[in-house]
């Protein structure tokens, strides 16, 4: 049975079993034996399906359970958050190399230890080119969690108490252009435990980053259709702690600080392909980085994967820079980069650039990658 969704401008409802007239059947249910259940999907959208519109996702199921979702042609799945008692609630905002279209699957799973619930849909008629009128909601962070990284943090604060508040670099990976669906990585090496943000002009929110060891926060932005980036050299990092604070532009030290200006905090820079690039296909693909950090990174540290496949034995790799020589399809690549300095600092860094090919006309297009 063919699945089909009516169109509703405030937000659609997908359900299980058919209630209203805002339902549709899904094409398949897989469940196995005492499985969990899965009762209804409510998706929406702030700008259809075109690049920069953010998709907001609810599925009602079994309580205590994890919840997903998988749209053909995104390259990943989407995790979804028990908000509410049996409430699974997510956002995901669609990429300029993503390929949504009208007709895209989309797969609802709730799963509850071993066992888990599946169910197949489709977008509803006209959400292509129709955007919803009420923005998506956004998911409650889980408190649980919250609560440990705050206590974490803090243990980080005491031990930084003597340490002076500094940012010893600020970096913001190249990209190809600045369009809805571009997604922006930023990193900064400072002074640890504190609090770090970004502020975009053209972006009304500033964007927040995570510690994700002490002293190296990190942050990733996928521009929406709303959104007018200027310019990378406008952008700036603020490290906080307490009521104190310092801020840096991409590349550059605290102003004045000749210790954090010196640093050789480790680093990856000059990723090539670019984020968020398209390359037309040939036969080999040169994928490089280059690595700065004092007295160089551990070549034998270097870890490299391309869309998953560990290609770090193919690579040339040196203390200062890597690079690797792909054939690869048509379609969407992600090049994830891990490595140490002589002193033991880690370096990780993840990328997506598409490969396209000619098409009849002589344009390019871009495949999914499998």
């Amino acid at each position: 049975m063919n699945a089909y969704l009516r169109n509703h401008m405030a937000a659609v409802f997908l359900s299980l079993p058919v209630a209203t007239a805002m339902v549709a059947l899904p094409t398949a249910v897989m469940a196995q034996t005492d499985a969990p259940e899965l009762r209804s999907l409510k998706v929406s959208s702030n700008g259809g399906l075109s690049a920069g519109a953010e998709l907001g996702f609810t599925v009602e199921g079994t309580a205590r359970a994890k919840s997903h979702v998988r749209i053909d042609g995104v390259n990943r799945d989407i995790i979804l958050k028990e908000t509410a008692r049996g409430v699974y609630t997510g956002t995901y905002t669609i990429l300029s190399q993503d390929r949504i279209v009208q007709t895209s699957p989309i797969r609802a799973i709730v799963q509850a230890g071993n066992r888990n619930v599946v169910a197949n849909y489709t977008f509803p008629v006209g959400m292509g080119t129709a955007p919803a009128s009420v923005p998506v909601s956004v998911p409650v962070a889980d408190p649980l969690k919250a609560k440990i990284k705050e206590k974490e943090k803090e243990k980080v604060k005491a031990k930084a108490k003597t340490e002076k508040l500094r940012i010893d670099r600020f970096i913001v990976d190249p990209v190809a252009k600045f369009e809805p669906g571009a997604e922006l990585h930023f990193s900064l090496n400072g002074m640890p435990g504190g609090t770090a943000e970004i502020e975009i002009p053209g972006i009304l929110k500033k964007v927040p980053m995570d510690e994700v060891s002490p002293g190296v926060y990190e942050a990733s932005y996928t521009l929406r259709k709303q959104d007018k980036p200027k310019s990378t050299s406008t952008m700036v990092a603020i490290l906080s702690q307490g009521d104190k604070s310092v801020r840096a532009k991409p590349g550059k030290a605290k102003a004045g600080d000749a210790k954090a200006a010196n640093a050789k905090v480790p680093m990856m820079l000059n990723m090539q392909p670019l984020q968020g690039s398209s390359t037309p296909r040939r036969a080999i693909i040169p994928i490089s980085a280059s690595f700065e950090a004092k007295g160089g990174v551990n070549p034998k540290s270097v870890h490299i994967l391309v869309s998953g496949r560990d290609v770090t034995a193919g690579s040339k790799i040196t203390a200062d820079a890597f690079t690797y020589r792909a054939n690869l399809k048509p379609g969407r690549h992600m090049v994830d980069v891990t490595a140490a300095d002589v002193s033991g600092n880690k370096i990780h860094k993840t990328w997506t650039f598409n490969i396209t090919e000619p098409t009849a006309s002589g344009s390019t297009k871009a495949e999914r990658c499998e």
